[in-house]
Parts: structure tokens; sequence; C-alpha cells
């Protein structure tokens, strides 16, 4: 992705790119969910941890066998090996989040 490329990968998924990555710096991206929009299955990162920042709205997110509910201002370390999904977890508002990989 380029920055300032936004992407629908899914219905109800939007990703917005804030810093490609491409010169080896992280890359960073703000991702949108509508209301009840799941992510992706559960998944790791083989090579990077990524950061989560919840910006707006109710982040739904499973670490292995643990799920929390997650609101703005909060922000979460995943590390590589950390099996993980996520959702809006709200029936009415979108939620945002910015992510950092690397």
């Amino acid at each position: 992705m380029h920055k300032g490329q936004t992407i629908s990968p899914c219905k109800g998924e939007r990703i917005t790119c804030i810093q490609s990555g491409i010169d080896g710096s992280p890359f960073i991206f703000d991702f949108e969910l509508d209301p009840g929009i799941k992510g992706p299955p559960m998944h790791t990162h083989e090579e990077h941890d990524e950061q989560i920042t919840v910006l707006s709205g109710e982040f739904g997110l499973q670490i292995g066998d643990t799920r929390r509910i997650c609101r703005a201002g909060e922000s979460v370390r995943l590390k590589p090996e950390d099996p993980h999904t996520f959702w809006n977890a709200s029936s009415s508002t979108p939620v945002r989040c910015r992510v950092e990989h690397g």
C-alpha cells in the first residue's frame, strides 16, 4: 500500500495507509470496522510486534484464549507468536484503530 491509499478488503472494513514501510520503517495504518463486523480468523505475525491503539469505538480482541473489549485511548502490543483475532464489539458505531507493524 502507498501512503494515503484506502482499501476495503472485506465488506464493512476499511484500511488506510499512514506509512507504507517500504523503506524499512514500520508499516502504520488505520482500520475501521462497521458495527458487528468481524476481522480475520485467529492468526499470528511471524516477524514483527504489532501495536494496536483504539482511536474510537469498542474494539473486541482475543489473544489466545483471553477475550477483552478495548476502548478509545487503550493500546495493546502483540508479540509475533501471539495468536489473535478482533471484531467491532458495538452494534451501533464503527470502531477505528491505528496499527503499527515492525
